[in-house]
């Protein structure tokens, strides 16, 4: 953290400022959560009221070639806990998955455990797509990175384009 960024929690299809800014960041693959395409289109047309001209939009988003390879388990642990977390993704149509988690947490010092779980629904991204969106409101060197090629964990993708 630091007290020199000013942090803001706003909803980014519906973003109103007062400034204009060098940068505007979504990150954490909250993209995923724009379920239908007007949503995302909001979404591109708020972020040219936040950025200067010159500005730098950026953004992550699950490439839908890898979407399809985002089940499967983790654990994560230190001294005192292991968290055991189950993915399941199935496809509900074209770019839209279901995606289920079950967590159990695991105290290590008493070998109590809680299970609980969630759902959502999630879209996955044509960088095609993206690129068309994003012209389509004057954003230029467009440059779509995704990770399937570099050997990542996740293999999501992050798109950064210059308004």
């Amino acid at each position: 953290y630091n007290d020199d960024i000013n942090y803001k929690m706003k909803d980014m299809t519906d973003l109103s400022v007062s400034n204009k800014y060098d940068m505007y960041c979504v990150l954490g693959n909250a993209i995923v959560h724009l379920t239908n395409q007007n949503d995302f289109r909001k979404f591109i047309d708020n972020s040219t009221d936040v950025l200067k001209d010159g500005g730098k939009l950026i953004f992550d988003y699950m490439p839908d070639e890898n979407m399809s390879e985002y089940s499967g388990s983790n654990t994560f642990e230190n001294s005192d806990y292991r968290v055991e977390r189950d993915i399941i993704t199935t496809k509900s149509s074209e770019f839209l998955y279901d995606m289920v988690f079950h967590f159990e947490i695991i105290d290590k010092n008493t070998n109590e455990s809680i299970k609980t779980g969630d759902y959502m629904k999630a879209r996955s991204y044509n960088e095609s797509k993206i690129n068309e969106v994003l012209s389509d409101h004057n954003f230029s060197a467009i440059n779509n990175i995704n990770y399937q090629n570099n050997g990542a964990e996740i293999k999501d993708g992050v798109t950064v384009a210059t308004l």
